[in-house]
């Protein structure tokens, strides 16, 4: 849906679907979860086909090795491809993390750490510097939860979503077309009970009353106590 509201081309829909799909295929994380973070780094002109499965992958490896959540990390991603450069806060919120972003950056550059930090602070890290050296970095990582016991557990939910969405996927599409049916009728009844909910409706003009009495009776009240 994102990415239809995107490039309104259903091309570039199943493209960026794959993208997610190959990024996290075999990871503890979801479709959805990538998908998601794929339409917001589209809108930041992160290009479909390599770039963005290299970017997918990245926060994929980067949230496995940091034991963060995808939307987590992606939110960091998205960040950086907005401002089209990398910026010191980032390097913060990677660090905070327990990851030095800047010597991963510099080893798959062939840069010192230090002269890493100063290029940030010019502005010359760009999106895409950044996401191919966490991608690098840490792309193969996120393949090997299996590896522990969570993870092993994260990748047959993953796995096992992946069949319930093939299952829902034309049920939910029914369903829509059902409730999309439904709301005119609905439309029809508010229409219907106006003259009895509506402002000047019979329901509101009695509870108005009701209300009034009420706030006069205690007035009446106070003022007969002083």
């Amino acid at each position: 849906f994102q990415f239809m509201g995107l490039f309104h081309s259903a091309e570039n829909v199943e493209e960026g679907m794959k993208n997610a799909g190959d990024a996290v295929d075999g990871t503890a994380y979801g479709l959805d979860e990538a998908a998601k973070v794929a339409g917001q780094l589209a809108a930041s002109q992160v290009k479909l086909g390599s770039e963005m499965t290299s970017s997918l992958r990245g926060i994929a490896g980067v949230a496995a090795m940091t034991g963060s959540s995808y939307e987590d990390i992606g939110n960091i991603f998205t960040k950086v491809a907005g401002q089209g450069r990398l910026m010191g806060d980032d390097l913060l919120r990677m660090s905070s993390r327990g990851m030095n972003a800047a010597a991963d950056i510099g080893k798959a550059m062939g840069k010192s750490e230090s002269e890493i930090r100063e290029m940030v602070t010019a502005g010359k890290i760009s999106f895409k510097d950044f996401s191919n050296a966490m991608n690098e970095a840490y792309g193969e990582h996120a393949t090997k939860a299996n590896e522990t016991f969570t993870g092993s557990l994260a990748n047959k939910r993953t796995a096992l979503g992946r069949i319930g969405a093939d299952v829902a996927g034309p049920s939910l599409v029914a369903l829509r077309d059902i409730f999309n049916s439904i709301r005119p009728a609905i439309d029809s009844v508010r229409d219907a009970l106006q003259p009895l909910i509506g402002e000047t409706g019979i329901l509101n003009i009695v509870i108005r009353d009701l209300a009034d009495r009420v706030v006069d009776f205690f007035d009446a009240l106070v003022e007969s106590g002083e």
